[in-house]
């Protein structure tokens, strides 16, 4: 059906497409036709055709949409920008201080950490772009021991709304 589906709108001229590849994605097509199927959406893009792409294989949604809309229980919940995706939603981090002063000074710094051990002089802290300046200043100021960053991922992304039961809409 899918490549009846594509010679139609190859033939037809459609100015926009709508494939709903379920839970096996263009992974449920052989290798080839993986391939066929992605570049056959890439050239319609670059046509100017509207493509409504719905599938639960992440690389596939990251890799082919210029924007993604997350549905839960029938209603839209969140939209967000495919590049913002790949550029990191937001970044979290996990800083160890080496010193309670440090950890207090970066706690009070303006800055909302979401969660913080005092003994352990560490704390967990999410950072959208917006707020790196603020951020790098902040560390700046601290004599800190160790730093790891996690990018939040889409899956991790559209996990958040499904774990934490979320059911607002709109935009992020």
């Amino acid at each position: 059906m899918l490549v009846a589906f594509f010679i139609g709108a190859v033939v037809g001229g459609i100015s926009g497409l709508s494939f709903d590849l379920g839970n096996a994605g263009a992974g449920g097509l052989d290798p080839v036709m993986q391939e066929v199927f992605i570049d056959f959406i890439r050239n319609e893009k670059k046509c100017g055709k509207t493509i409504l792409l719905s599938s639960h294989i992440f690389s596939e949604v990251e890799a082919l949409c210029d924007r993604i809309a997350i549905i839960k229980d029938g209603r839209l919940i969140s939209t967000v920008a495919a590049a913002d995706v790949k550029h990191g939603l937001k970044n979290e981090f996990t800083i160890e201080f080496e010193s309670t002063d440090d950890y207090n000074r970066f706690v009070h710094s303006g800055l909302t950490p979401e969660r913080g051990d005092r003994t352990a002089k560490k704390c967990v802290i999410s950072v959208p772009d917006e707020l790196t300046n603020s951020f790098l200043t902040a560390l700046s100021k601290c004599s800190i021991t160790g730093i790891d960053e996690h990018s939040v991922s889409l899956e991790e992304y559209f996990m958040h709304f499904y774990k934490n039961n979320i059911e607002t809409g709109g935009n992020v």
